[in-house]
Protein backbone atom coordinates (compact mmCIF):
# COMPACT_ATOMS: atom_id res chain seq x y z
CA UNK A 1 0.00 0.00 0.00
CA UNK A 2 1.20 3.45 -0.73
CA UNK A 3 1.09 6.36 1.70
CA UNK A 4 -2.00 7.95 0.14
CA UNK A 5 -4.04 4.75 0.40
CA UNK A 6 -2.92 4.24 4.00
CA UNK A 7 -3.89 7.77 5.00
CA UNK A 8 -7.26 7.48 3.26
CA UNK A 9 -7.96 4.16 4.99
CA UNK A 10 -6.91 5.60 8.35
CA UNK A 11 -9.17 8.63 7.81
CA UNK A 12 -12.17 6.49 6.85
CA UNK A 13 -11.69 4.18 9.85
CA UNK A 14 -11.31 7.15 12.22
CA UNK A 15 -14.44 8.80 10.85
CA UNK A 16 -16.41 5.54 11.15
CA UNK A 17 -15.30 5.09 14.77
CA UNK A 18 -16.17 8.69 15.59
CA UNK A 19 -19.63 8.34 14.05
CA UNK A 20 -20.21 5.02 15.81
CA UNK A 21 -19.88 6.80 19.15
CA UNK A 22 -22.51 9.38 18.20
CA UNK A 23 -26.20 9.03 18.81
CA UNK A 24 -29.26 11.19 18.33
CA UNK A 25 -29.79 11.72 22.03
CA UNK A 26 -29.42 15.38 22.90
CA UNK A 27 -29.27 16.26 26.56
CA UNK A 28 -30.56 19.70 27.45
CA UNK A 29 -31.35 21.27 30.75
CA UNK A 30 -35.09 21.21 31.25
CA UNK A 31 -36.75 24.57 31.73
CA UNK A 32 -39.33 24.50 34.49
CA UNK A 33 -42.78 25.67 33.45
CA UNK A 34 -43.80 29.14 34.59
CA UNK A 35 -46.09 29.24 37.61
CA UNK A 36 -49.76 29.50 36.75
CA UNK A 37 -51.23 32.98 36.86
CA UNK A 38 -54.59 34.53 36.30
CA UNK A 39 -56.57 32.42 38.73
CA UNK A 40 -57.01 28.69 39.15
CA UNK A 41 -55.38 25.96 37.11
CA UNK A 42 -58.51 24.96 35.20
CA UNK A 43 -60.66 28.08 35.17
CA UNK A 44 -60.07 31.75 35.62
CA UNK A 45 -61.95 35.00 35.74
CA UNK A 46 -61.49 37.29 32.74
CA UNK A 47 -61.32 40.20 35.20
CA UNK A 48 -58.40 38.59 37.07
CA UNK A 49 -56.67 37.55 33.85
CA UNK A 50 -56.67 41.11 32.48
CA UNK A 51 -55.54 42.65 35.76
CA UNK A 52 -52.76 40.06 36.14
CA UNK A 53 -51.59 40.85 32.58
CA UNK A 54 -51.45 44.58 33.35
CA UNK A 55 -49.69 44.00 36.68
CA UNK A 56 -46.87 41.73 35.54
CA UNK A 57 -43.39 42.89 34.60
CA UNK A 58 -42.60 43.31 30.92
CA UNK A 59 -39.96 40.58 31.19
CA UNK A 60 -42.31 38.07 32.86
CA UNK A 61 -43.39 34.90 31.11
CA UNK A 62 -46.65 35.30 29.22
CA UNK A 63 -49.80 34.37 31.09
CA UNK A 64 -50.98 30.99 29.87
CA UNK A 65 -54.57 30.44 28.86
CA UNK A 66 -54.22 27.00 27.29
CA UNK A 67 -56.58 24.41 28.79
CA UNK A 68 -58.30 27.02 30.97
CA UNK A 69 -61.96 27.78 31.05
CA UNK A 70 -62.29 31.54 31.06
CA UNK A 71 -65.28 32.90 32.90
CA UNK A 72 -66.23 36.06 31.00
CA UNK A 73 -67.44 37.87 34.09
CA UNK A 74 -67.01 41.42 32.78
CA UNK A 75 -70.20 42.85 31.32
CA UNK A 76 -69.11 46.49 31.14
CA UNK A 77 -65.76 47.64 29.77
CA UNK A 78 -65.93 50.57 32.21
CA UNK A 79 -64.65 48.06 34.75
CA UNK A 80 -61.17 48.55 33.24
CA UNK A 81 -61.33 52.35 33.04
CA UNK A 82 -58.86 52.66 35.92
CA UNK A 83 -56.25 50.73 33.93
CA UNK A 84 -56.74 52.80 30.81
CA UNK A 85 -57.03 56.16 32.61
CA UNK A 86 -53.77 55.63 34.46
CA UNK A 87 -51.93 55.47 31.11
CA UNK A 88 -49.39 53.10 32.62
CA UNK A 89 -48.78 49.41 32.74
CA UNK A 90 -47.37 48.15 36.03
CA UNK A 91 -46.52 51.69 37.15
CA UNK A 92 -44.60 52.49 33.93
CA UNK A 93 -45.51 55.13 31.33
Amino acid sequence: MNLRTSLTTLLVVTAALALAGCNNEVKRAETPPPPPTGGGDDSTSFRILVRDAYAQESTAAPITVNDKDIDFDVLDTAEFDDLIASGTINGRD
